[in-house]
Parts: structure tokens; sequence; C-alpha cells
């Protein structure tokens, strides 16, 4: 057997890493994919879409309709289409940023935070996570924490934000000190 080193992301060990692919391999063969191959290729290091064939122009055809459905209001299949980009390029932030907006949209602010999170530890310094961020602890009424966030989008690197977003940002600081 491979060694587990992929899986360590996960914190898999050996012998769970067994019983993974022991299911893995029988919902794979199940929906007509070649499972053991697939596993193989995983513990290998390849990512899933390389594995599966699926190419860099096909990831952005699913990101281009996973916008698409978000902007048509369509929040659970942009969602679904999302949560797919990050199990295909788990390292990608715009696609947790896609998947957290879709969460959020959907109320679901508990997996609109823990995809963020996800994404802070992939660009912690970048402006547009932290404005999410803010947007949605502004929304929930966290001041303390909206504050640690304006803080840290402040503290970003320049980067290209949106007017849009610069003078949300601004409203969002004349909210925070008004309750601070």
């Amino acid at each position: 057997m491979a060694s587990g080193k992929t899986f360590s992301n996960f914190g898999l060990k050996e012998d769970e890493i067994a019983v993974f692919r022991e299911m893995f391999v029988g919902f794979s063969n199940e929906a007509g994919l070649p499972g053991e191959q697939i596993f193989e290729a995983l513990l290998e290091g390849k990512s899933i879409h390389e594995t599966l064939g699926i190419s860099d122009q096909g990831l952005d055809l699913i990101y281009a309709l996973a916008h698409q459905r978000l902007s048509a209001g369509q929040v659970s299949r942009a969602r679904d289409l999302f949560g797919i980009l990050t199990l295909f390029v788990p390292n990608n932030p715009f696609y947790w940023l896609g998947l957290a907006i879709s969460m959020r949209m959907a109320k679901d602010n508990q997996g609109a935070t823990e995809a963020l999170d996800i994404i802070e530890g992939l660009a912690p310094d970048w402006a547009v996570l932290h404005y999410h961020r803010l947007e949605g602890l502004i929304e929930a009424k966290d001041w303390k924490g909206a504050s640690v966030a304006l803080a840290k989008f402040r503290a970003a690197p320049a980067q290209e934000i949106s007017p849009y977003m610069m003078n949300r940002v601004h409203r969002f600081e004349l909210a925070l000190a008004r309750k601070t």
C-alpha cells in the first residue's frame, strides 16, 4: 500500500486510510468510477481533478457556472458547485470564497465562517477575505469580531479593492464607531 502522507492533512492514520480506502473504492465503483485507480492516484499526491482528467478549462467553466448560479439567486446550486471546486482544488482561496459567500447567503453562517477560516490559512493577508469576514460579523452584530476583521482588512497589503467594497468598509467603520 502506498504511503498515507497525502491524507495526513485530514489527520488519518494508516489503519484509518485502509478503512477510508474501502469506503471510497466501494462508493466510487457504485458510481461507475474506477475507485481503486482514483484512490492510488490520490495517495501519489495527485489532485482529484487531475485524477479524474478535469482540465483547468473545465474548472474555469465550473467556476463561471457557480458564479452565474449565485448571481441568478440559485444559492443552493452555487454552493454545491463551489463545494465541488474546493474538493477538486482545496488550496484555491477563490473557490473557498465562493463557497463562503453562498453559505452565508443560505444563512449557514457557521459553514461560511469555517470556509473563511480555511481561506485565512491559505491567504492570510488577502483583503477580500477580511472584507467578507467583516461583512458577516457586522451582519451578525459581532462588534468585537468586526473590529478585529476591520483591523486585518486595513493591515492587509495594498490590493485592488473595488470602490463598492471600499464604500461599504467606510460604512462599516462608521457603524463600528457608533457601537464600540
